[in-house]
């Protein structure tokens, strides 16, 4: 029984690796394809917006069909629908083409990515915290050294290597997901005689979002702003993804070192030691430049997701009933977007003192948020410590 449940962590784990590769390989072969293809910059634009937007849509689908018909189902169309999307994208040779595969792998991506923690945590229920922090510090780890290693090992405008490598990577995923799971899901599952639940009203999840929508979008800003920084500093293309890379670096050793707590107590004080070193990342970063500044700033943004990234999925997971579990992680990714797509726009309305001030009072709010949540999550885990183990919420 053991090992089956081992055998199941390998399908979201590389669906997990398939779809962080695409957010950290895109950019690097954005020139290559633009070259190849004879796009216009507007044209390159919609090429990324395009997977974006798929990807939103695909999250919002997951989380219900998730609910109505299962994850295990919604994860395999999605990685499919993955597979095929990069296939579709190395065949195209028209915008319009290329933008339907776009769209196709982005629609694929958006369901089978909230899907990931669900699957990872029903295959490790003893200790589920661990699993998805662990998970975490692998994506961290492949998105800081996959443009590296792409830029010294492939040839300069090569972009078909890493479409064919996305594509196998979900093949596999989505192979694996078939032995693995011999017992399909019930497509059909009746809720007549099970309790009410009602997401706005769960004791504790709403403040969690909250809290989700300020810490995410506090690291969108930072990606989003430091690289302009960076640029507007003198500062060349290999110091700015040796930043990034520190960055990633630091978010995966420290879930690493982390993964011992996520199923403890102590993952409150997890929570809120994110927002204090994100504060403290975001403070250096509008300092005046200079290398140590920027190397302290970009290690603290890491520490900071890596403290509130698993851990704010393992709360939600915690708090909310085992069949809302994809519709409640469908709702991590909505929020973690929006406060992403609302933080990066400071960066164009805003000037950047007020930016700073702005973004602190996000930060106090996720720290009032982890303060919050901090009892009822206690109070849920004494409960589910002392509850029969065969009674599942």
């Amino acid at each position: 029984m053991k090992h089956t449940h081992n055998w199941g962590l390998f399908p979201p784990v590389l669906a997990s690796a398939a779809f962080v590769l695409e957010l950290t390989l895109t950019p690097a072969t954005l020139p290559a394809i633009r070259g190849a293809l004879e796009l216009e910059l507007s044209e390159l634009a919609l090429y990324v917006n395009s997977y974006s937007f798929a990807v939103a849509l695909g999250v919002v689908f997951s989380g219900v069909l998730g609910h109505k018909c299962g994850e295990t189902g919604v994860f395999l169309v999605g990685t499919l629908l993955f597979s095929i999307g990069c296939f579709l994208v190395l065949m195209s040779e028209q915008i319009h083409s290329l933008l339907m595969a776009r769209s196709v792998k982005g629609l694929g991506a958006g369901l089978f990515i909230p899907i990931v923690p669900v699957l990872l945590t029903k295959a490790t229920s003893e200790k589920p915290g661990r699993i998805l922090i662990v998970c975490g510090a692998i994506s961290g780890y492949l998105a800081g050294l996959a443009p590296i290693t792409y830029g010294s090992l492939l040839k300069e405008g090569n972009w078909i290597t890493p479409y064919i490598s996305l594509a196998v990577i979900s093949l596999l995923a989505f192979a694996l997901s078939i032995t693995s799971n011999k017992r399909c899901d019930k497509t059909c599952v009746k809720q007549s005689n099970a309790p009410r639940f009602s997401i706005v009203e769960a004791k504790g999840l709403m403040g969690i979002y909250v809290y989700i929508f300020c810490t995410y979008g506090a690291v969108t800003y930072y990606l989003f702003k430091s690289p302009i920084l960076v640029s507007d500093s003198g500062f060349n293309i290999t110091e700015l993804g040796g930043l990034l890379t520190l960055l990633w670096v630091s978010f995966s050793t420290v879930s690493l070192a982390l993964r011992n707590l996520v199923d403890s107590y102590f993952i409150s004080f997890v929570l809120a030691t994110a927002p204090v070193a994100l504060i403290a990342g975001l403070v250096l970063l509008s300092l005046p430049y200079s290398p140590p500044i920027l190397i302290a700033s970009a290690f603290l943004v890491g520490v900071g997701l890596a403290c509130s990234n698993s851990p704010s999925t393992q709360v939600i997971l915690t708090l909310t009933p085992r069949r809302f579990h994809s519709l409640a992680s469908s709702l991590d990714f909505i929020f973690a977007r929006l406060g992403g797509v609302l933080c990066s726009t400071l960066c164009v309305v805003l000037l950047p003192q007020a930016q700073v001030i702005v973004l602190l009072y996000l930060l106090a709010a996720a720290i009032a948020a982890a303060s919050f949540v901090r009892p009822i999550l206690h109070q849920r885990m004494l409960a589910s410590v002392n509850a029969p183990r065969n009674k599942l919420p």
